[in-house]
């Protein structure tokens, strides 16, 4: 069996969609999709995964090999087959010998067509001659976010290798009318320990990451729309959103599995729609993504808020500042009592230099909508919540996949404070209330907050000797006490019980003037 504990973090995954499946799921960065072989007569695999290069291969105990993803179907939607498995028609009978060896060698491959990834499993895949099954098509509930599915777990053996078997996983993921089945092959040395608790937690992730997606559709029906809105709850929150839009004829709506995404556009301006929606789509599409960097880092847990979140774009900033009624400057907000969280759409480059800066705010507020349903009913030290929230909102995604990377203006803002002197000593802020931390320097305490969360996160690797293992546990006892006895007074004296926090200064002090918070 599959270990539990993922291995990795999020930004070691990648997000790869396959729209003509509306599904969507993860891929380690050691793996690389390979074009399928021209004219290569695969009955249901649509796409593979595997290492470019011999240092993301699989070194074990024999020596390197290789591994894979395979990404399979099985249904109306599979190569050709139909929902009974049966393949296209031969048509008349053959008139010459080409045309009924063609058709003859059709018949073959349609004689191996399976109608089902289990009928596949044990008794159409030409591998299976020395298979033995260990996990036999487990079922696993579905959720919001992925449909039900069913664990399978096999390895094949091969007479020329026989000290060498290959250890199979596959989860088989019912879409109705198909079986979208997302299966990982590895080298698997029974007496390597180390290489199955290093890999077999990676395909585990990628096996259970699978999810459906939104299909752009600019004017989708309210059954489209309203497609996650898929409990009571949710419901209840859609119908207080499209009561609070109304008959406005420039805003619209869409759900995801976590969020409701509604939007607007100038007004009497009809042809702005389609680029207002485009921007929503991305900004719920990179959200939806983020919402895992922060599941990994604190799972979810049975005392969660189950809040449906709105997200509200609007088409400029004046209007952004109209509806929150928002001071200049303001960029974002999140609102604990509504549950929304409130971005605009600044095409004119008035606040943001670029949709980068917006998807920064829009994840830095999403963290906020995350807390607000993670404690409940606790007021976090603005510190922890900042620091985390300006931590996660330094995130951008490159390609496919989202980097870490250093918050410029909050380093320059840091940077000023070290130079004059007027960063706050660590025994203070990280025991401020919201009042005094958004003071009339709230910037500043912003940028100071980051600085401290990052070297805490970030430094252990980059300065080893010099780390201290006892600020590995200020986050995790933080959230314990806050989760289990609500008292965040006594949360932050035991998180920092012991902790030196004037060489904690010193230490996320050089860790930014060294430059190393830039790397």
């Amino acid at each position: 069996m599959l270990v539990a504990t993922p291995r990795g973090s999020a930004q070691d995954y990648r997000w790869e969609e396959n729209s003509e499946q509306a599904v969507a799921y993860m891929v380690y960065k050691k793996l690389a999709e390979i074009p399928m072989r021209f004219g290569e007569e695969d009955l249901h695999r649509i796409q593979r995964f595997e290492p470019e290069d011999e240092g993301d291969y699989v070194y074990g105990r024999f020596g390197v090999a290789y591994w894979y993803l395979n990404v399979m179907v099985f249904g109306e939607r599979g190569n050709g087959g139909g929902a009974d498995g049966e393949g296209p028609t031969t048509g008349d009978r053959p008139k010459t010998r080409e045309e009924a060896a063609e058709a003859a060698r059709r018949e073959l491959i349609e004689g191996r067509r399976a109608r089902t990834f289990e009928e596949w499993v044990t008794d159409k895949d030409p591998k299976r001659e020395n298979r033995k099954i260990l996990v036999e098509g487990k079922t696993r509930r579905g959720s919001s976010t992925r449909p039900e599915s069913r664990w399978w777990e096999y390895i094949d053996e091969y007479p020329s290798n026989k000290d060498m078997v290959w250890f199979r996983t596959a989860c088989a993921y019912d879409l109705g009318d198909r079986e979208v089945v997302l299966e990982v092959t590895l080298p698997n040395d029974p007496d390597d320990k180390r290489l199955a608790s290093k890999w077999r937690p990676i395909v585990k992730r990628i096996c259970e990451s699978l999810k459906i997606i939104e299909v752009d559709e600019e004017d989708a029906t309210d059954e489209k729309r309203d497609q996650h809105a898929d409990t009571p709850e949710k419901q209840a929150q859609l119908a207080k959103l499209k009561d609070n839009i109304g008959d406005l004829e420039n805003w619209d709506y869409f759900t995801t599995p976590r969020f409701i995404i509604t939007y607007s556009w100038e007004p009497d301006k009809r042809e702005k729609r389609g680029e207002s929606y485009k921007f929503a789509m991305e900004m719920a599409s990179n959200l939806e993504d983020l919402r895992e960097l922060f599941e990994q880092e604190y799972p979810p847990h049975d005392q969660m808020d189950e809040n449906y979140s709105v997200i509200r774009v609007c088409y400029n900033y004046d209007e952004f500042r109209s509806y929150g009624d928002m001071p200049y400057g303001v960029a974002g907000w999140f609102s604990p009592g509504t549950k929304e969280l409130c971005v605009f759409y600044d095409d004119k480059r008035e606040l943001y230099k670029n949709t980068d800066e917006v998807l920064g705010t829009c994840i830095h507020e999403a963290w906020h909508q995350y807390s607000d349903q993670y404690w409940p009913d606790v007021e976090l030290h603005r510190w922890f919540d900042e620091g985390l929230a300006e931590y996660f909102g330094s995130f951008r995604k490159r390609g496919s996949r989202f980097r870490y990377q250093y918050h410029e203006d909050r380093f320059t803002s840091i940077k000023r404070q070290l130079n004059d002197g007027t960063y706050i000593p660590g025994h203070q802020i990280v025991k401020w209330d919201r009042a005094t931390f958004y003071g009339p320097r709230a910037a500043d305490h912003y940028a100071q907050a980051w600085a401290m969360m990052d070297m805490i996160k970030r430094g252990e690797d980059t300065l080893r000797g010099r780390y201290d293992q006892a600020w590995k546990n200020i986050l995790p006892t933080y959230s314990e006490i806050c989760l289990k006895e609500k008292n965040p007074k006594k949360a932050i004296e035991a998180a920092f019980e012991g902790i030196d926090l004037d060489a904690m200064d010193e230490m996320w002090i050089d860790w930014v003037e060294s430059g190393k918070i830039k790397k």
